[in-house]
C-alpha cells in the first residue's frame, strides 16, 4: 500500500449474509468503502443458519462431540463463505483475496470453542493488501500454538473484526448487521419500539447483555480505546461504540423507494434493471427505454418496457440512469432529466467526454446530481480517488489500461489465440460491440482521459492515438511473447498547469510490470501526484456486472447523499 491509502474492517454477520442477495449486499458495501479510498478485510460469518444446522449435525452423530472435532466442522461456515464472497466480489470487477485464518497467523488460545485471540501477523496482512483491493478473512476461527482449529465463542466474529482493525491500525471497524445499529433492548421483541443508540459507552453497550454485539469484542475494544460501529447495510445511519456518553437517536422518517427510469436494455442495462428489481424496498423501476419491445430481454419485465426514450424521461423519477450510448438521443434525454429535478447516472462516455462542461452546468443549475463513473475504468474507482485527492496534493500523471475489452483481447493473443478468436470471445462474454474498432483503435481510452483531465482540472486538453492495422497488432503480441513480454494499450496523462497532454499508444511490456500483469477485462492505473506519491488502481474494466456495480454505486451515492441524516458520512471519516 501507499501512505496514501487507509485500511477498514468490515465485518459481516450470519443475518447479513443470509442468502445470495445478502452477499450482493455485503458487496455494495465493501465497493462503498473502496470508492472512498480504502483496502478493505471483510470478516464474514457463516451464511444464515449453518452454524446451527453443523451443530445439529454433529449431534445427531455424536450427542457429545469431540470440542476439537466441532471446531473443525463449524470452521467450514465461514470459509464457506469466505469463498463465495470472494467470488462475488471478483464477479463485480473487485479484486479480492481468501484468506484462510492461519495464513495470517491468527493465533489464538487452545480453548476449541471460546477461544480468545492473541496475536496476529499484520506483516502478512499487509502484503497481502499491497496485491489486492479486498481480503475475504474467515471471522470466528483461529489456530492455537499446536495448529489446531480453534473457535472464538457465539459472536466470534465481531472480535474477529475488532481484534485485526486493532492490530494493523484500521481508520475504521464497522460491523454490519441486521439492524439499524444497537438500540434499548430487541426491536423485533414484543411491546414498544425501542429507540438506537448514535453513541454507546463501552459500558452501556456491556450493560445490554450483548444481544447485538459479542462481549469479549466490546471488552477488547474498551482495553484498546477502540471505537466500534454498528450499522445495516446501505443504512447513512450507524451506532459508535466507544468512550463517548450515550446518546440516543432522535427518530427521523423513512424514506421509501427511489422510482428511477433506465434508458437503453442492452447487456448492461439488463445487469442494472435486475439488480435495481431484486431491491423493492429501495427502489422502484419505472421504465426502461428500448429500441423494439419485440426482442425478449431476459429478467427485465415486458410492463416496463417502453420505446421513446424522451417520453419516459417525463414520467415522475427522482433517478435517471443512461445506458444508451451516442450522442442522440443520450444528450437530450440527460439534460432534459437535470431540468426536470431529476439525478442522473450516465456510463456514456463519448457524451461526458463531448458534452460533460455542458450537462455538468446544467446539473448545478437546477441543484442536481451527475455521476458517471462508470464512464472510466469500469468497477476501478479512478474519478472518486482523484475527487478524494483534490485540493490535498496536485496529480501530475497518469498511466494505465483504460480499455477492458482491449486488454482482454490483447491477452488472448498473448496466449496465441488469433484476433478473430479473441474478439469472438469478447463478444460471447458482454465485453465489446459488434464491432470492437473503437477500442482497437484507442478511441474509447482518448475518451476516457478527456474525462479524467477535466476530473484533475485541466482547462486545455491534447490526445494523439497512435494508429496502427489489426494484423500489426497480432503480430506484435506474438512477437512479444516470444520474448516473454506482453502487448497493452497504455493511455498516459501529463499534467502541467491547467494544461494536460495525453495519448494512447501500444507498449512493449514487461509480464512482471503492474501494467504488464494485466489479464482479461482487468484496468490498472499508476496516479503519479506532485508530492512524489502514487497510488495504484485496479479492477476489471468492462463487462456487465462491473459496469453495474458502478452504476449502482453511483445510484446509492445519490441516495445517501439525498436521504443524509445528521451524524453520519462518509464511512472514513473518524467517529471516535
Amino acid at each position: 500500500m501507499t501512505s496514501t491509502e487507509v485500511t477498514a474492517v468490515l465485518k459481516f454477520g450470519s443475518s447479513v449474509l443470509a442468502s445470495h442477495t445478502g452477499l450482493q449486499r455485503a458487496v455494495e458495501e465493501v465497493y462503498r468503502l473502496r470508492r472512498e479510498g480504502a483496502k478493505i478485510i471483510a470478516v464474514v460469518s457463516a451464511l444464515g443458519e449453518s452454524t446451527d444446522l453443523l451443530i445439529a449435525e454433529a449431534r445427531r452423530i455424536a450427542p457429545d462431540p469431540s470440542p476439537h472435532a466441532l471446531a473443525v466442522l463449524l470452521a467450514t461456515g465461514e470459509s464457506k463463505s469466505v469463498a463465495l464472497l470472494t467470488m462475488a466480489c471478483l464477479r463485480s470487477g473487485i479484486t479480492a483475496c481468501p484468506v484462510a485464518s492461519h495464513e495470517i497467523d491468527l493465533l489464538t488460545t487452545s480453548d476449541s470453542l471460546d477461544a480468545s485471540p492473541i496475536s496476529v501477523g499484520s506483516e502478512k496482512i499487509g502484503a497481502l493488501l499491497v496485491e489486492n483491493d479486498v481480503l475475504v478473512v474467515p471471522g470466528f476461527v483461529g489456530h492455537d500454538g499446536f495448529g489446531r482449529t480453534t473457535l472464538l465463542g457465539r459472536g466470534g466474529s465481531d472480535l474477529t473484526a475488532v481484534f485485526l482493525a486493532q492490530a494493523i491500525g484500521a481508520k475504521k471497524c464497522r460491523l454490519l448487521k441486521d439492524t439499524e445499529g444497537v438500540f434499548e433492548w430487541d426491536p423485533d421483541g414484543p411491546g414498544p419500539r425501542p429507540r438506537s443508540f448514535t453513541n454507546l459507552h463501552y459500558a452501556d453497550a456491556k450493560s445490554l447483555g450483548g444481544i447485538i454485539l459479542q462481549k469479549k469484542a466490546i471488552a477488547l475494544a474498551e482495553a484498546r480505546k477502540q471505537s466500534i460501529e454498528v450499522a445495516k447495510p446501505a443504512s447513512n445511519f450507524c451506532t459508535v461504540i466507544g468512550s463517548r456518553p450515550s446518546t440516543q437517536r432522535v427518530a427521523t422518517p423513512t424514506s421509501g423507494p427511489d422510482r428511477i427510469s433506465v434508458l437503453g436494455c442492452g447487456q448492461v442495462g439488463r445487469a442494472v434493471v435486475r439488480r435495481l428489481c431484486q431491491e423493492p424496498g429501495r427502489f422502484e423501476v419505472v421504465g426502461v427505454a428500448v429500441r423494439s419491445k419485440k426482442r425478449p430481454r431476459q429478467g427485465v419485465p415486458e410492463a416496463l418496457l417502453a420505446t421513446n426514450a424522451i417520453e419516459l424521461v417525463q414520467k415522475p423519477a427522482e433517478i435517471v440512469v443512461e445506458l444508451m450510448g451516442g450522442i442522440t438521443p443520450a444528450r437530450a434525454c440527460v439534460a432534459d432529466a437535470l431540468r426536470l429535478g431529476k439525478d442522473v447516472v450516465t456510463a456514456n462516455k463519448e457524451l461526458i467526454a463531448l458534452h460533460g462542461e455542458e450537462l455538468a452546468a446544467i446539473a448545478r443549475t437546477h441543484g442536481r446530481i451527475l455521476k458517471f463513473s462508470a464512464a472510466v475504468g469500469g468497477s476501478l474507482p479512478l474519478l472518486e480517488t482523484l475527487a478524494l485527492s483534490s485540493g490535498l496534493t496536485q496529480v501530475v500523471a497518469i498511466e494505465g489500461i483504460l480499455n477492458g475489452t482491449t486488454n482482454f483481447i490483447l491477452d488472448r493473443l498473448h496466449r496465441h489465440g488469433s484476433l478473430k478468436d479473441a474478439v469472438a470471445r469478447a463478444q460471447s462474454r458482454g465485453l465489446c460491440e459488434q464491432d470492437p474498432q473503437e477500442d482497437l483503435a484507442g478511441i474509447d481510452a482518448e475518451r476516457k482521459l478527456t474525462i479524467i483531465a477535466r476530473a484533475c482540472g485541466a482547462e486545455s486538453i491534447e490526445s494523439q492515438v497512435q494508429e496502427m492495422d489489426l494484423g500489426e497488432i497480432e503480430c506484435l503480441c506474438r512477437a512479444a511473447a516470444a520474448r516473454g513480454r506482453v502487448i497493452r494499450q497504455v493511455a498516459d496523462l501529463r499534467l502541467e498547469k491547467g494544461r494536460a497532454r495525453g495519448r494512447v499508444i501500444l507498449e512493449d511490456l514487461s509480464s512482471n510490470s503492474f501494467l504488464g500483469q494485466t489479464t482479461g477485462a482487468e484496468n490498472r492505473v499508476v496516479i503519479s501526484y506532485d508530492d512524489n506519491s502514487t497510488v495504484n488502481l485496479q479492477g476489471i474494466g468492462a463487462g456487465p456486472q462491473p459496469t453495474a456495480e458502478s452504476i449502482l454505486g453511483d445510484v446509492l451515492e445519490i441516495r445517501r447523499i439525498r436521504s443524509q441524516e445528521s451524524g453520519t458520512g462518509n464511512l472514513l471519516e473518524d467517529a471516535s
